[in-house]
């Protein structure tokens, strides 16, 4: 005999506790599912959404809810817009607010997914600004290197870091570059900075940092 599976309904809780991390163009986070909630839909907008998801309907990274555009649909509760291998497939732009939206969700189900679209989790948050439009060592000797920046379109300032620690795989082959971790908060000339890397300039592009 067969038992066909009970019918959807829709969860009565949403998620909790978002927390998310946000650079010039990655974003992700994490946050606590629903209890009666098998999945998590996890939206990416410019604005308050407007338009909320359809019962019914499976949406898929990168599927469209009106101006919004889905990050993915979860077991899990992480969330980003990079792939498995760390490739970036939502992109997002510097110096942009998104609001980061998390519906809880029931599709091991009939007639699912059902949506829980009331008071979804919602995070607001700003992307970093845009890289330095260009850098160039301008003068070097036995001694000392000469380093300049061209801000960005914004004109912001800038920080100009050094390592000679080179960044390797998982594999310990060399990958061309230098180790660098990511400044978090001021830094200061001097600073080292977690993951790789010292602070040698903080302030206006275009001038000379040694």
């Amino acid at each position: 005999t067969f038992t066909p599976c009970a019918d959807c309904s829709t969860p009565t809780t949403q998620p909790t506790n978002i927390q998310v991390d946000i650079t010039t163009d990655i974003i992700k986070g994490s946050f606590v599912p629903a209890t009666a909630a098998d999945h998590s839909l996890v939206v990416l907008s410019t604005e308050p959404l407007k338009t909320l998801p359809t019962d019914g309907k499976f949406y898929k990274t990168g599927d469209s809810i009106a101006s919004a555009i889905v990050l993915g649909y979860y077991t899990d509760t992480l969330f980003s817009n990079l792939d498995e291998y760390e490739e970036i497939v939502i992109e997002i732009k510097p110096e942009t607010k998104y609001y980061v939206t998390v519906f809880a969700a029931n599709s091991y189900c009939m007639y699912g997914p059902k949506y829980n679209t009331t008071n979804p989790l919602v995070k607001e948050v700003t992307s970093l600004p845009a890289a330095p439009a260009s850098v160039e060592i301008v003068n070097t000797n036995t001694t000392s290197i000469e380093v300049s920046a061209t801000a960005n379109a914004s004109g912001h300032d800038v920080v100009i870091a050094y390592t000679d620690v080179p960044n390797a795989n998982d594999y310990g082959a060399y990958l061309g570059c230098g180790l660098f971790g990511v400044p978090k908060g001021n830094v200061a000339v001097g600073d080292e900075i977690e993951g790789g890397g010292k602070v040698i300039y903080v302030g206006k592009a275009g001038v000379n940092a040694k």
